[in-house]
C-alpha cells in the first residue's frame, strides 16, 4: 500500500497538469539520448551508497524511521502484519502490483524530466550564485560550504514525499554527488572553451566569458541530470524487476 500510495502522490499532480506532463515527455526523450555509460556508473554509486547508509540509519536509530507515509503504511502494519493466503488477497496483492509496474513503467519515461526539474533547483543555483566559479577565470576553492547546504535541502525535502527519515538523510549524499558532477562539469566546459574564445576589444571579450559561463551552466546541469536520472532509472527498473519476481514465487 505504501508504494500505491506514493505514487500517487507522484501522479495526481502530473494528470491534473497533463499538458505540461506531455512536455516533460518530450524533453525526457531528448535527455535518454543523451545518457551514457559513465552517467550509469555514478548513479549507481548514488543508489548503492543511498541503500547502504538507509539501512544503517534505520536500523540504529528509531527516529530515522519516522516519515509521514512510511509510518502510517508501514510501521503500522509490521508489528501486526498476519499473512492473508486466501485467494481474494492474492488476487488483490496481483492486482496492485500489476498496477504498481504500470505506475513505474510511465514513471520511467518521464523520469529525466522530473531530474531536471530538481537540478535547476539544487544544482543549477549552486552556479548561478558563484559559490565554485568567478568570472575572471579563477576558480573559487573555499566557497563549498554554502553549496553543501543546498544538497542537505535536497535529501529533507524528499519528507514531503512521506519516505522515512532515514532514506531523506541518505539523499543528501546522492546531492553531493550530483553537485560535484555539475561542479566539474562547469569547471571542465568554462576551462576548455575560454582558451578559445577571440575578441576585437574589452567590451566583445566581456560578452564572450558572459556566454561562455552561462553555456557552461546549462552543461553542468545537463550532466548532474543526467546522472540523476541514471540513479532514478536503476531504482525503479530494480522496483520493477523486484515485483515481477515476486508475483511468481
Amino acid at each position: 500500500m505504501f508504494k500505491i500510495a506514493w505514487l500517487l502522490l507522484v501522479f495526481i499532480p502530473l494528470i491534473i497538469d497533463w499538458k505540461q506532463t506531455l512536455e516533460y515527455i518530450k524533453e525526457s526523450k531528448q535527455l535518454y539520448k543523451k545518457l551514457k555509460i559513465r552517467h550509469f556508473l555514478l548513479g549507481l554509486l548514488s543508489v548503492v551508497s543511498v541503500i547502504t547508509t538507509t539501512i544503517i540509519l534505520y536500523d540504529n536509530f528509531s527516529i530515522m524511521r519516522f516519515g509521514w507515509l512510511w509510518s502510517l503504511f508501514v510501521n503500522n502494519n509490521s508489528d501486526n502484519h498476519v499473512e492473508n493466503t486466501t485467494d481474494i488477497s492474492i488476487m488483490i496483492t496481483i492486482i496492485s502490483s500489476i498496477v504498481i509496474i504500470v505506475l513505474y513503467v510511465f514513471l520511467l519515461i518521464i523520469i529525466p524530466s522530473l531530474a531536471q526539474r530538481e537540478e535547476e533547483i539544487f544544482r543549477e543555483i549552486a552556479v548561478e550564485d558563484k559559490f565554485f566559479i568567478q568570472l575572471d577565470k579563477t576558480i573559487g576553492k573555499n566557497k563549498t560550504i554554502k553549496p553543501l547546504l543546498y544538497q542537505v535541502f535536497f535529501g529533507l525535502t524528499h519528507m514531503i514525499m512521506g519516505i522515512p527519515l532515514a532514506t531523506a538523510c541518505s539523499l543528501i549524499i546522492s546531492g553531493i554527488i550530483f553537485y560535484l558532477t555539475a561542479k566539474y562539469s562547469f569547471i571542465r566546459y568554462y576551462n576548455y572553451h575560454i582558451k578559445n574564445i577571440t575578441y576585437d576589444n574589452r567590451e566583445e571579450e566581456f560578452v564572450q566569458y558572459i556566454k561562455t559561463y552561462f553555456s557552461a551552466e546549462d552543461y553542468a546541469v545537463e550532466q548532474s541530470t543526467l546522472v540523476h536520472s541514471a540513479h532514478n532509472i536503476i531504482v525503479i527498473t530494480t522496483g520493477i524487476i523486484t515485483i515481477t519476481i515476486t508475483m511468481f514465487i
